[in-house]
């Protein structure tokens, strides 16, 4: 490093001081930890830090609730916030608000979520036709095939 009594650092000191500093502050150990620090490792699932994951005692996570379940409790949710007895002023109303305009957007909310859930719910309901048809389909083809095999 004798290069560097000089302040003004010249292009033609610039390749040998690399040079010398490459040499001195590379190591294997160095290089391993640069290319880890970067997330370039090889694949290891136990490498990850996981420590900074939350998490959640068996009486706070929300788990295995079926739709039902979490519609209620959205409701039951709602109506804490706002008071059951709006909450039923909002069933009453159908599509169109007909209470307090400072409510409005409020039941516009609410219809909202509704519609999501109710969405939600035909879907799933759909999903379960559409796997009871697959299943039906799978079991005929299936006795197609035993009683073709029999002949």
């Amino acid at each position: 490093m004798q290069l560097l009594n000089d302040p003004a650092l010249k292009k033609i000191n610039f390749v040998p001081l690399l040079e010398e500093t490459l040499n001195e502050c590379t190591t294997p150990s160095i290089l391993k930890r640069g290319f880890t620090k970067c997330g370039l490792v090889r694949w290891n699932p136990t490498a990850a830090d996981t420590s900074k994951i939350p998490t959640m005692d068996a009486g706070s996570a929300v788990t295995n609730r079926s739709s039902l379940e979490r519609m209620r409790s959205g409701k039951a949710f709602l109506g804490g916030y706002i008071g059951e007895g709006k909450l039923q002023s909002f069933q009453d109303s159908g599509n169109e608000w007909i209470g307090d305009s400072q409510d409005h957007f409020l039941f516009l909310l609410w219809k909202k979520w509704q519609l999501y859930h109710e969405n939600k719910k035909e879907a799933a309901m759909e999903k379960g036709s559409q796997k009871q048809e697959r299943a039906e389909t799978r079991k005929e083809v299936h006795e197609e095939c035993e009683s073709s095999k029999k002949l």
